[in-house]
């Protein structure tokens, strides 16, 4: 408690709060500090205190031009010149991981360098231990890689179905749920996600789970034609994500957990925004986008040092300010993707819904784009996008028993050695419904023709 005159107040921030209908004979009075005095006849005393809290202007913050997506691109610009740089020396002083090896690989092959990065960078650079899946696209080793990977991915729907029977919001920590379901055929989950969303309360959750509940309605949207009504709990969840945004002079943060800002997810956050502004054509959630990625992103002259996250801290005079925790420092390895998931020479996950017969089936990549050049029940014509001269790896997952299939207009049989070919080849697994290849590119666009008949 404070005094001034005879009023006694509670400071908040810059402000006093002052006491209204005390009752008499309870407070002391003397003027060298203010106190309240108890007797048996007045044991206790309490107080309510109603603080206003002031809405952020978000509409005034947006007209800073860090609001805008050329300063955003500008800072994109800027920094994958950076990450290149760190992601270089990591290597040359050997701090490196896998992230490290592919996301320099996939950055250069985005510029046309792929066969220089492949042959300065080789596979040898990791450990056996330290290579998985991600690596394989680029430097071979599919099968015992993709072994492993579909145990982790069964392990991964466990963990997604036991959250959602446990109603544990940390399943909206999973990215792209949705896509990663229905890659592998389980409707199912996806339609027992959309029950559990029906129940949340919003004000629960984290600024992470909320923006990737948003995320998930246009995956959700972007797969099925006949969709959910699930627009009033969005609105729901843009309104409480909205809520957790704060200011501090003209930057906007948001608080990921109480006090505090973790870098990974506010980026993550601002990315979503970004794109699902774009989406539903959102100018404000799109501009709050901008801000909230050009606001953190501003905090340091090198992002490929970045903080892990930040304490938010009052002074003495009541102002905020970021309070940076250097214990921790994400390197351009972990920010790569994060900041570049456009970048499909980075390896991901492409759905490649082609007929009722072949529905399921998506690839595993990091091919410039894959194509489905035709489709009918008795053939499927798929073309790739890749660097003429250039060899790659592909899984297709989900394609059902074929008669024939053609590489470069060629029939090829199956070789178990066909990785260690200097040329094209595959091997099929028809118990998991696997097709596992390797496309040396004689030319950027090369076709892979399977037949049913």
């Amino acid at each position: 408690l404070e005094k001034i005159g005879n009023n006694f107040y509670v400071q908040y921030k810059n402000k006093n709060f002052t006491f209204s209908n005390l009752q008499e004979n309870i407070m002391g009075q003397e003027t060298t500090s203010p106190f309240i005095s108890f007797s048996k006849s007045n044991a206790y005393i309490s107080y309510q205190t109603h603080l206003t809290k002031e809405t952020l202007k978000l509409e005034n913050m947006l007209a800073n031009k860090l609001a805008s997506k050329e300063k955003y691109e500008n800072n994109l610009n800027e920094c994958v010149d950076i990450f290149l740089r760190s992601l270089e020396n990591q290597i040359r002083s050997r701090r490196h991981n896998e992230r490290t090896l592919v996301s320099l690989v996939a950055e250069n092959a985005k510029r046309g360098l792929f066969d220089k990065t492949i042959e300065e960078y080789p596979i040898l650079l990791l450990p056996r231990n330290k290579r998985s899946f991600l690596s394989s696209p680029y430097y071979g080793g599919l099968i015992e890689n993709y072994r492993i990977k579909m145990i982790e991915d069964a392990e991964e729907i466990k963990t997604i179905e036991s959250k959602i029977l446990n109603k544990d919001y940390s399943l909206f920590e999973h990215s792209s749920v949705i896509p990663f379901l229905l890659n592998r055929g389980r409707y199912d989950i996806v339609d027992k996600i959309l029950e559990f969303i029906e129940t949340i309360n919003e004000k629960k959750m984290t600024a992470l789970q909320l923006a990737n509940i948003l995320k998930l309605s246009i995956e959700y949207k972007n797969s099925y034609k006949e969709t959910k009504d699930i627009e009033a709990i969005t609105k729901s969840c843009e309104k409480a994500l909205l809520e957790k945004l704060f200011a501090i002079d003209d930057l906007l943060y948001i608080y990921t957990r109480e006090n505090i800002v973790d870098s990974l997810d506010t980026f993550n956050i601002a990315k979503i925004l970004i794109n699902y502004g774009n989406k539903i054509e959102d100018e404000l959630l799109k501009k709050t986008g901008y801000l909230l990625f050009n606001s953190l992103y501003s905090f340091t002259q090198d992002p490929s040092f970045f903080p892990s996250s930040f304490n938010v801290k009052q002074d003495e005079n009541k102002k905020e300010g970021l309070m940076a925790n250097d214990a921790l420092i994400i390197g351009a390895d972990v920010l790569y993707n994060i900041f570049f998931p456009e970048n499909t020479w980075y390896t991901h996950e492409k759905s490649l819904i082609i007929n009722e017969e072949n529905k399921n089936v998506f690839a595993l990549t990091c091919t410039k784009d894959i194509r489905i050049k035709k489709a009918s029940k008795d053939m499927i014509v798929f073309d790739f996008i890749f660097q003429a001269g250039q060899t790659h790896y592909v899984i297709l997952q989900g394609v059902e028993k074929f008669s024939d299939i053609k590489i470069h207009d060629i029939h090829f049989r199956t070789d178990p050695h066909f990785e260690t070919y200097n040329s094209s080849g595959y091997v099929y697994n028809q118990d998991t419904k696997t097709l596992y290849l390797k496309l040396k590119h004689r030319q950027e666009v090369e076709s892979v023709e399977l037949d049913f008949q």
